[in-house]
């Protein structure tokens, strides 16, 4: 535990040196909401009010997933300039290593999540449950996060710069090809399938359900049973992304 601090001390320490990083990783998200909400809500669900309460608790799935790029980049840019070599020097588990970066990510996730709430609220997005039901869903938001955080970091240690490349050119399909920013049952069948099953599509669906947002109609069975879905999926990432990150960590420089 004391490792895991100090190394999430280290992250914490290279935002303060850095503030542009946090700016854009708040500044990204509200931009999100005005593209989307203001420029197709009235296209997609008549007006910019009602698409806000469908919109909001995806924004927040999409912030916390979106993270992923930075962990990577981060995690390559320390093995580049050799901080990596020095870290695996020093007399630390490599729980300890995953989980400091995991949970700095984490932290500036949590920044991210405050902020874009507070202004999907100021534009007149609304909770309709109790306290304990809002932070479930935040929890469920910060549990994707996590694995893909974990995910990431194991991604980014075996392939490299290009894996780290490659994502940016993922992550706005899989965002997109979700519940997200719309019902999969306006898709063509196919594709609803894929969005349905979509693990961004079940955290999103169930942090509807948990602040009392619309929630996707289509029939299929991550959309009929969210919240279990949304605890699934991230347990099955996690499964395969830690093994995956801490051998790829042991393994770097072999």
């Amino acid at each position: 535990m004391r490792d895991t601090l100090l190394l999430t001390g280290r992250t914490l320490g290279h935002w303060r040196a850095h503030p542009y990083l946090l700016i854009m990783a708040v500044a990204f998200p509200l931009l999100m909401i005005f593209m989307m909400g203001f420029m197709f809500g009235g296209a997609i669900a008549g007006d910019v009010g009602t698409y806000l309460q469908l919109l909001m608790p995806g924004m927040l799935v999409v912030t916390a997933f979106f993270g992923i790029s930075t962990t990577m980049q981060a995690v390559i840019t320390d093995a580049d300039r050799g901080v990596t070599d020095r870290i695996r020097s020093l007399p630390i588990t490599t729980v300890s290593v995953l989980w400091g970066r995991c949970l700095a990510d984490l932290l500036l996730i949590i920044v991210s999540l405050v902020v874009l709430t507070g202004a999907g609220v100021l534009l007149g997005w609304r909770f309709h449950t109790g306290p304990l039901e809002v932070l479930a869903a935040y929890g469920l938001c910060l549990l994707l996060a996590a694995a893909f955080i974990c995910l990431g970091i194991g991604l980014a240690l075996r392939g490299g710069q290009a894996t780290v490349n490659a994502s940016y050119t993922v992550v706005w399909p899989l965002a997109f090809l979700s519940s997200v920013f719309v019902d999969p049952v306006t898709m063509p069948g196919p594709l609803a399938a894929i969005a349905a099953w979509n693990p961004l599509s079940a955290t999103s669906n169930a942090a509807r359900v948990l602040t009392g947002s619309p929630v996707a109609t289509d029939p299929h069975l991550p959309t009929q049973y969210p919240i279990l879905f949304a605890v699934g999926w991230p347990v099955v990432l996690l499964a395969v992304a830690i093994p995956l990150a801490a051998r790829a960590y042991r393994r770097l420089g072999a």
